[in-house]
């Protein structure tokens, strides 16, 4: 079930997603799969955030990185900051979405999941590149010529659009940052 949920997520499929993520999430706790239960409880959060509840994307998340540190499945809990921050980024919380973004750093050096310390990376960058931006607007507002510069170069060096998953997926949104997944 959780396979089949993941599928859809990653398709963008968010309804179908959660339908079957919330099929496997009882299933999970019957057979007492924490680790499994924490990365369901995630999946289902990065659903939620899809369809754009984030408070109940918060709640899933809050859940699955609680239980993600008791059972000390540290990959997961990566995974689920590094979904935290892209629902604080999503939410416009900058300050917040580096926060989780660098917890998750952190754990993925010392576990070495290369790929998703990649993804958590480029997310950062993301953010960064808009604050330099939105700086560099700024300054160009005081000076005519300067952003006829910036803008000749913004123009001929453009920036390709963010991925939105893991894993070959494809682009959903130019300008969504990269979602983190789990099995």
């Amino acid at each position: 079930m959780t396979n089949i949920g993941s599928v859809y997520k990653d398709l963008g499929e968010w309804q179908q997603a959660l339908t079957y993520l919330r099929q496997a999430l009882p299933i999970r706790r019957e057979i007492g799969d924490r680790a499994g239960e924490a990365s369901t409880l995630s999946s289902i959060g990065s659903a939620w955030r899809g369809l754009g509840d984030l408070q109940q994307a918060l709640t899933y998340f809050q859940q699955s990185l609680l239980m993600s540190r008791e059972v000390g499945d540290r990959p997961v809990q990566a995974v689920t900051l590094n979904n935290l921050g892209l629902l604080y980024q999503q939410a416009g919380d900058q300050q917040q979405a580096l926060t989780h973004y660098q917890q998750a750093l952190d754990i993925l050096r010392d576990v070495g999941d290369r790929p998703v310390e990649a993804v958590t990376r480029y997310n950062i960058a993301m953010i960064h590149r808009a604050e330099g931006i939105s700086t560099e607007r700024s300054a160009s507002s005081r000076s005519s010529s300067s952003s006829t510069a910036r803008s000749s170069i913004r123009t001929s060096h453009p920036t390709p659009p963010p991925l939105n998953g893991c894993g070959g997926s494809e682009v959903k949104r130019p300008d969504s940052p990269v979602a983190a997944w789990s099995g």
